[in-house]
């Protein structure tokens, strides 16, 4: 699963790069409260996470993807303001997508960018 966050530039430009440190824990902490023991999550790198869900399929990808999406709609709060943040989630299936993490890694990428494209949330490659 590959995680985009929307609007995470936003913050760090208007509260800084200690507040977008702070969003960036606070989407961590959601992000693991939708994982399972076996599950692991963590970030690329800028706004981006990834997950691997070992014996999901993607029916249970789509789901935790979704439950991920709900909580993007309560807004995180900062000190004295809230930040509403929202993202684009990609996901590949092995083996139906790929045999190894370079290709699963690519093809959730797509998926992802295919969700911002069309504001759809969740993509599944194809």
């Amino acid at each position: 699963v590959f995680i985009d966050l929307d609007r995470f530039k936003e913050v760090n430009d208007r509260d800084g790069h200690e507040a977008g440190d702070a969003v960036l824990v606070a989407v961590a902490d959601g992000l693991r409260a939708h994982l399972r023991e076996s599950d692991l999550a963590g970030r690329l790198g800028g706004d981006e996470f990834a997950l691997l869900l070992p014996g999901a399929d993607a029916d249970v990808a789509q789901a935790v993807a979704r439950r991920i999406l709900l909580g993007f709609e309560q807004p995180i709060t900062l000190d004295d303001h809230t930040v509403d943040l929202g993202a684009g989630i990609g996901i590949a299936v092995c083996p139906d997508h790929g045999l190894d993490a370079d290709a699963l890694m690519g093809h959730t990428e797509i998926a992802m960018y295919a969700a911002k494209r069309g504001q759809l949330g969740v993509v599944v490659y194809d």
